[in-house]
C-alpha cells in the first residue's frame, strides 16, 4: 500500500481494490458501532456517514470535498478504539485513506 501511495495518490484513490477495502472498512466500523453503541460516545455514530461521504467525493473526483470530509473524519476517528480485530483493521484502512488524501494537498 505504501509504495502505491508515494507513486500516485490519485491513482490509489481511484483503484477499485482500495475502494472495495474502504467499503468493507465502513461496514466493519458500522457493525462495531451497532454492537457496542453503549461503549462509544454519540459523536462516533457519524463515522460511517463521514467515511461514506468522503468516498462518494473520491468516486466523483471531487478531491477538495473529499479532503474536507477527511479532516472531519480524522477528528472523529481518533477517539474511536474498537476492540474486535475487523474494526481495528477498518480504522487503519480509513486512516490510510485520509493520509492518501493528504498527499494530494502537499
Amino acid at each position: 500500500m505504501g509504495a502505491f501511495m508515494e507513486d500516485d495518490p490519485i491513482a490509489e484513490l481511484q483503484d477499485a481494490e482500495t475502494g472495495k477495502k474502504m467499503r468493507e472498512a465502513i461496514d466493519a466500523v458500522t457493525a462495531d458501532l451497532l454492537r457496542n453503541s453503549a461503549r462509544y460516545p454519540a459523536s462516533l455514530r457519524d463515522l460511517p456517514r463521514l467515511a461514506t461521504a468522503m468516498e462518494k467525493s473520491v468516486k466523483a473526483g471531487n478531491y477538495k470535498d473529499a479532503i474536507m470530509r477527511a479532516g472531519q473524519l480524522e477528528k472523529h476517528i481518533e477517539p474511536y478504539a474498537p476492540t474486535d480485530e475487523p474494526a481495528q483493521e477498518a480504522k487503519l484502512t480509513i486512516r490510510h485513506r485520509i493520509r492518501v488524501l493528504a498527499k494530494i494537498t502537499e
